[in-house]
């Protein structure tokens, strides 16, 4: 499975997976992807440096977003494609580990039918997960906060989900 997709371009249900990625240093061990395009791997590792700051991009969000690790805090971040700033996404690779494996699997999470509610219902228990797995990553206007949002809005039906792995 590539991105959700078969082989066979087929689109399948999101499993949790990680992937040894090489480049810089080590080689560092990250999920491959998460939900559509909240997250994915890179196919290797790259070094940035952000406000004088050294980063590792491990992956991407997005239309145009990085998804790197903080080389002396371990915090895993995200940028845009400028690279000028970054905002927390997971105080550490495992937690931020933890929280994809642990939306994955709570994916499906409802029909494109669903009710308002449904919508909300999915989204509290996305931010119950994140909370509880890594408390001060979840804010207002931070990753996870920005994807419950767009979870209580209907973006995550699972047919459109499956439609654009």
């Amino acid at each position: 499975m590539v991105n959700g997709k078969s082989m066979d371009g087929e689109s399948e249900m999101p499993t949790f997976s990680t992937v040894l990625l090489e480049g810089v240093q080590s080689p560092l061990e990250v999920p491959l992807e998460s939900v559509a395009y909240a997250y994915w791997a890179a196919d290797d590792l790259e070094a940035v440096v952000i406000g004088g700051t050294r980063f590792v991009r491990f992956g991407y969000t997005g239309a145009s977003g990085s998804v790197l690790l903080n080389t002396v805090t371990g915090e895993v971040v995200e940028s845009n494609d400028e690279l000028e700033s970054t905002s927390l996404v997971n105080s550490s690779l495992q937690k931020f580990s933890a929280c994809i494996q642990g939306v994955i699997e709570r994916f499906p999470f409802y029909s494109e039918d669903a009710e308002e509610g449904e919508w909300e219902s999915a989204a509290d228990d996305v931010a119950r997960l994140v909370r509880e797995v890594d408390p001060e990553a979840f804010f207002d206007g931070g990753y996870w906060h920005e994807m419950t949002s767009d979870i209580m809005m209907g973006d995550y039906a699972t047919e459109a989900v499956l439609a654009v792995e």
